[in-house]
């Protein structure tokens, strides 16, 4: 049996996801209800996401992401986030919308070098029908911010950090937060952040180092403030990466994708 929280959450999001209308967010087309289920169609994406693309790489190619392929991955995504982060209701009102999960699991490469942002399921909105627990931490550890580890309050410069984090993976294939001493340790280091000597070892990337030392700022006010201040510092560095996203894709997983596409 369902809770009816959960239903509102669902019908919520939902509706959330029929609004957004960007090419880099997937977009949701339809829900509803069939009998006693729910259901919800979006695009289908033929591609792979960061975590699969990163996995393959360092096994096939035996080292993590290039600078330019992560920086132009950045670039597709910050140009969805200041696409949600600045939708207003129907009064003009800001939303005030944080995704809250920006993780290399929710963006994807597609077959043609595009890039898309997946999964507003917890989405943060001011209004919103439905509400999380109070106190409970929702989002993939690895790639919060300090403050959404601590359950504060957070706003668009939240999701800023996480994708300085998705950078990071993809550029090391390292994880900064450890996780051989439980969840609670684990989320305790998310809560604290990067360390000195973490951050002190981006200056290994000369092209993406000085942007992620800002990106992952402890304090929120000393980090890029906005996804379109973040993204005229990487963009720059993207030109191309759509046709080397695209090879890429192709080269790792061309047998996989003709296959699911026959």
């Amino acid at each position: 049996m369902r809770s009816r929280n959960a239903v509102d959450q669902f019908i919520d999001e939902a509706k959330l996801g029929s609004s957004l209308a960007h090419p880099n967010i997937v977009p949701v087309f339809d829900f509803g209800k069939v009998g006693d289920e729910y259901f919800m169609a979006q695009e289908y994406v033929v591609g792979r996401d960061v975590s699969r693309l990163l996995r393959r790489h360092v096994e096939r190619l035996g080292r993590p992401l290039d600078e330019r392929l992560m920086l132009y991955v950045a670039n597709e995504v910050l140009d969805a986030l200041a696409y949600a982060h600045a939708l207003c209701d129907e009064e003009g009102r800001p939303l005030g919308l944080v995704h809250r999960d920006v993780s290399p699991g929710n963006i994807m490469l597609t077959e043609r070098g595009e890039v898309k942002l997946l999964d507003f399921g917890i989405v943060k909105a001011l209004g919103r029908i439905s509400t999380s627990e109070t106190g409970v931490v929702k989002g993939n550890i690895d790639f919060m911010s300090p403050e959404q580890a601590r359950s504060e309050p957070v706003d668009a410069r939240s999701d800023l950090f996480s994708l300085g984090l998705v950078m990071h993976r993809g550029l090391t294939d390292q994880r900064l937060y450890t996780r051989s001493d439980g969840d609670f340790e684990h989320l305790r280091q998310a809560s604290r952040g990067p360390t000195p000597a973490q951050l002190t070892r981006l200056d290994d990337l000369p092209l993406a180092g000085p942007i992620l030392r800002r990106a992952l700022a402890i304090e929120p006010a000393l980090r890029y403030q906005s996804a379109a201040e973040f993204g005229a510092a990487v963009a720059p560095h993207a030109a191309g990466g759509k046709a080397e996203a695209a090879a890429l894709v192709k080269r790792l997983f061309d047998d996989e994708l003709r296959a699911h596409t026959a």
